[in-house]
């Protein structure tokens, strides 16, 4: 456990830079070595899951995925490197991407930290809770499904999840959060997410499941003496063959779910410990779709032989509480660190071993403050409360500090639990208030000399506020709210007429996109309307009244439909249904109506545009192309080359995402299959080198290999498209037209023909240089000007076609010294290629220049 603490203060202690490397043993004798790394939430910390991580040598350009642990892996063989440093990409919808150079002479660990890009991202966070308990739920899944996508989470011991989405070139757009349990009913949610914004969903709340076969335990940890909440309290749960654990929450929180595998109920024991307590164990009965709730209160252990440590981080100048800041115990041969939440309070406990007393060394840092350390000393069963640590602001930092306090206008009392977000181009944060109504952010200026932001507060029963602000690098800005609270929401037009239905509003539309039934794409889309009175406000359960739902369009003769198809109002006037897709595409237009009853009116809603969506490839728009098509590869084996298929519907979009492209080729190996994107319809596998050679000869050209791509388009026909990648050999220098030359004065030596091809006499690939030099000492004290011209300079690009400036080329040695060269001059022309298809020897010309 020392180990993990340890860690963790070694990330936050660099948080500022970009990678890590840790102390690695040398490359090993057969030439190989191990590049890995985490790539973890620059905010949360916690690991990201299918960041595409790219690698790229002098020889090679490798691609893989993080899993579910945040890791990636690449195993580097070196005996093909002459140069030992690489690039590393990391990338990842709605992230900002990292790309950085490595040496990869040794094995290395990488530790990558990755920031949500705001400027076509939006978040969504919020806490998963029991509905009767309102504790935390630890290990809940919670999706976030956009159109063409979808993204999850496990909540932790606190609940907590923080998802964010891509919105591409969308200013806004209707998610769906769902969130799952293990014992409870699954939870959907539509969520309208807007660029640049937080969505704070706040508490969702989950129900059990009746017909559930798992049970839940749940509780608190407190300590006796104070009745304060124990945090990272160990509890260990046995009952028959489940065995979990886990640590209490900030707030002394934990859960547990066992499945009882068809019992209606199983015996079990809850053993609670924690350093500097006496540790507890509970018989606890585990009961099918019930929770059990226990309250846990722990005695401290004046015999053991722990010291507690206590006390709360705050501003020297406002004494505003400071989160996020690490607060490090150093005492012989170990090291622990908490972070500070939002009200500042830290807790660490010290194991003393065998001593009575112990003198330690706390230091407490945030960014953008100074660091403050102080020595004192522990005892053995005591705790020791060090009161407020103030720490200054740092002027010569690039952070800038915003704190400040929100109070109810009328009282003047502090208000708990308030939602405070910040607003500005280089962070987007929130948070809650804390019991005396305090917030407090941080923000990284990166080198800027102020930045501009926007606060904005809001609380149920309170009118939102919301400021501007402009703050300084290495400065603080300190703004408080009095909030006036809502007395308006309860106006209405009080005649009876003006409580009934007079307008049917939309409210949130999950999917605007949806695909035919059985192509594996989101087939359902779930619309929300609010029925309102003449006032705009939603009519209440008095007034309730049924709401009707009717599709209009093609699709709906090959079976679309909705369900339901009416339904009443709830207690805020809203009603909800789900347009389901059939096997025919085209448009939907859904409508929703109310008929009114007390003046046989209809009211209608404005006409929404659901499109259905085939999304299965079609041929005219399937194509395959190469990043290279002269690949310099005959002779290598592990060489790779890019293939990348773009696949598209009948209607020009690209196809769902994950469609499957076969592949296959004539020449070397080739990735079986490739699964297209959700944004570009694309799909990339790797050509490598090696046997068999390529077998055809196409145009006269040698070593030419096929390469097909096929999927399955509609109606089980199959889509392809063939491309012909030319594998090059050696390169060689050859067919030079004289052995040497001789140039009379003022004159020319005439054209020297010359070829530079692989050893079949293809081009050889792009990026390969020839050059042409001419060689030579003058005589001293004269002023000669002799050149060679012709193809002296030439870069190839990517071609497979033979003749003059592919393989075929000319040069010619020129006296342009005014009146000639009186004297004869020996000389050299050289001829030089340097190319990825290897660098063969010099060819040098003898020649005689004037006389």
């Amino acid at each position: 456990m020392k180990s993990k603490i340890v860690f963790g203060l070694f990330v936050v202690l660099l948080a500022l830079t970009l990678w890590s490397c840790k102390d690695t043993p040398p490359t090993s004798s057969i030439g190989t070595s191990t590049i890995q790394g985490y790539v973890y939430d620059a905010i949360t910390g916690s690991y990201l899951q299918n960041v595409t991580a790219v690698l790229a040598t002098e020889a090679k350009r490798e691609t893989t995925f993080t899993g579910a642990d945040g890791i990636f892996l690449f195993k580097v063989d070196l005996s093909n490197l002459q140069n030992q440093s690489a690039t590393i990409s990391l990338q990842k919808f709605g992230y900002i991407s990292e790309s950085f150079s490595i040496s990869v002479a040794k094995d290395t660990t990488l530790s990558v930290s990755l920031t949500i890009d705001y400027s076509s991202s939006a978040v969504v966070v919020g806490v998963v809770r029991d509905s009767a308990t309102s504790y935390p739920l630890r290990d809940t899944k919670v999706h976030l499904t956009v159109p063409g996508a979808d993204t999850s989470v496990i909540t932790g011991v606190d609940g907590s999840y923080r998802l964010s989405a891509d919105l591409v070139d969308l200013q806004s757009l209707t998610a769906l959060v769902t969130v799952e349990k293990a014992g409870y009913r699954t939870k959907q949610i539509p969520a309208t997410l807007t660029r640049g914004q937080t969505n704070n969903m706040g508490n969702v709340l989950l129900r059990v499941d009746m017909g559930s076969t798992a049970g839940q335990l749940m509780g608190r940890v407190l300590d006796n003496r104070t009745r304060l909440p124990i945090t990272n309290a160990n509890l260990v749960l046995s009952a028959g063959s489940f065995i979990d654990s886990t640590n209490s929450s900030i707030n002394g929180d934990f859960s547990f779910t066992v499945d009882l595998a068809g019992l209606t109920a199983l015996n079990g024991q809850l053993r609670v410990s924690n350093p500097g307590y006496i540790s507890r164990t509970f018989n606890v009965t585990i009961e099918k779709a019930k929770t059990l709730e226990v309250e846990i209160i722990l005695d401290r252990d004046t015999t053991a032989s722990s010291a507690l440590i206590t006390g709360i981080l705050r501003d020297s100048l406002t004494l505003y509480p400071l989160r996020n800041g690490t607060i490090l115990l150093t005492l012989p041969g170990v090291v622990d660190s908490v972070i500070t939440p939002t009200d500042g309070s830290f807790r660490l406990t010290a194991d003393l071993v065998d001593r009575d007393s112990l003198p330690v060394l706390i230091t407490a840092y945030k960014a953008g403050y100074r660091t403050k350390r102080f020595t004192f000393t522990i005892y053995r069963g005591q705790s020791t409360n060090l009161g407020d640590v103030l720490l200054a602001v740092d002027a010569a930092s690039t952070i800038a500090q915003i704190v400040g306090r929100v109070f109810d206008s009328q009282t003047k009392l502090p208000l708990t639990n308030a939602h405070v977000t910040l607003y500005s181009n280089l962070l987007v944060d929130s948070l809650q208030t804390t019991f005396s109504g305090e917030y407090s952010f941080s923000i990284n200026l990166q080198g800027l000399p102020s930045l501009p932001g926007l606060l904005k507060v809001e609380k149920s029963g309170y009118k939102q506020q919301s400021v501007n602000f402009n703050v300084e690098a290495g400065k603080q800005v300190s703004n408080d709210f009095y909030l006036i609270r809502d007395t308006t929401t309860g106006i209405r037009d009080s005649s009876d007429s003006g409580l009934y239905a007079r307008s049917i509003a939309l409210m949130s539309i999950s999917a605007r996109e949806i695909s035919v039934y059985g192509v594996g794409g989101t087939e359902s889309s779930i619309i929300t309307w609010e029925v309102r009175d003449s006032l705009g406000f939603p009519i209440d359960i008095d007034h309730r009244d049924t709401v009707e739902f009717q599709l209009i369009g093609e699709p709906v003769v090959g079976g679309a439909y909705v369900t339901p198809q009416r339904a009443l109002t709830n207690v805020s006037g809203r009603v909800a249904t789900t347009v389901n897709s059939g096997t025919k595409s085209g448009v939907l237009q859904f409508v929703a109506k109310l008929y009114r009853e007390r003046d046989s009116v209809w009211i209608y809603s404005t006409p929404v545009i659901i499109t259905v969506n085939a999304g299965l490839p079609d041929q005219v728009h399937f194509t395959v192309a190469a990043h290279r098509y002269n690949f310099p590869a005959y002779d290598w084996l592990g060489r790779t080359d890019a293939i990348t298929v773009q696949v598209g519907d009948k209607y020009s979009n690209p196809v769902k995402s994950n469609t499957a492209v076969y592949f296959s080729t004539t020449g070397g190996i080739i990735g079986a299959s490739g699964f297209t994107d959700r944004v570009t319809g694309q799909a990339t596998v790797q050509l490598q080198s090696g046997n068999p050679h390529p077998p055809d000869t196409i145009y006269g050209v040698p070593n030419m290999a096929k390469i097909a791509a096929v999927t399955m388009g509609e109606n089980g026909i199959a889509v392809h498209d063939t491309i012909i990648i030319l594998f090059s050999g050696w390169s060689q220098i050859s067919d030079v037209s004289a052995d040497s030359f001789n140039v009379p004065r003022s004159g020319r030596s005439g054209r020297i023909y010359f070829k530079v091809s692989d050893r079949f006499g293809n081009p050889l690939s792009s990026g390969t240089h020839i050059g042409v030099t001419l060689q030579y000492t003058p005589p001293p004290n004269s002023q000669v000007n002799l050149s060679v011209t012709g193809f002296i300079d030439v870069t190839l690009g990517d071609t497979q076609a033979r003749g003059l400036g592919t393989t075929d080329f000319w040069f010619e040695v020129v006296d342009q010294t005014q009146g000639g060269v009186s004297s004869a001059i020996p000389c050299n022309v050289i001829i030089r290629v340097t190319s990825e298809n290897g660098n063969p020897p010099d060819a040098s010309i003898p020649g005689i220049i004037g006389g």
